[in-house]
Parts: C-alpha cells; sequence; structure tokens
C-alpha cells in the first residue's frame, strides 16, 4: 500500500525569524525558530509529487542554518 500523496501547493515557513519590522506582516513579534532537518524530510518521504513548492518564512534567508 502506497501511503504517498500528490500535494498541489506545499508552503514551507523555514523560520520565524526576521530583521524587518514590514507594516504589513501580521505574525507579530519576531521568535528565534527554524524548521528541523528532520520535518522537511519527513514532510518529502510522504509526498509523491509537489505542483507548487512555496518556501517562505519570516525571511527565508535569514534562518541559522542558511542550508536550503
Amino acid at each position: 500500500m502506497n501511503d504517498k500523496t500528490m500535494v498541489g501547493i506545499l508552503s514551507i515557513l523555514i523560520t520565524e525569524n526576521c530583521n524587518l519590522k514590514c507594516r504589513h506582516c501580521f505574525r507579530g513579534e519576531n521568535i528565534n525558530v527554524d524548521i528541523t532537518d528532520e520535518t522537511i524530510e519527513n514532510t518529502f518521504s510522504k509526498i509523491d509529487e509537489v505542483g507548487l513548492l512555496v518556501i517562505t518564512g519570516g525571511e527565508p534567508f535569514y534562518s541559522k542554518k542558511n542550508s536550503f
């Protein structure tokens, strides 16, 4: 039995850390939290196909590990 699936849109929040103070941002206070590699790997291990991949976050390139 195949437990994998097709996902139309997958949005990955890389970090909630951000060095900006954009007036339009609805996230509130910045927090120093990054997604773990284990979470990313676990997510992709369950997916056969992704229609659209969105990498987002507070500021994705401000991630502590910046390994993507």
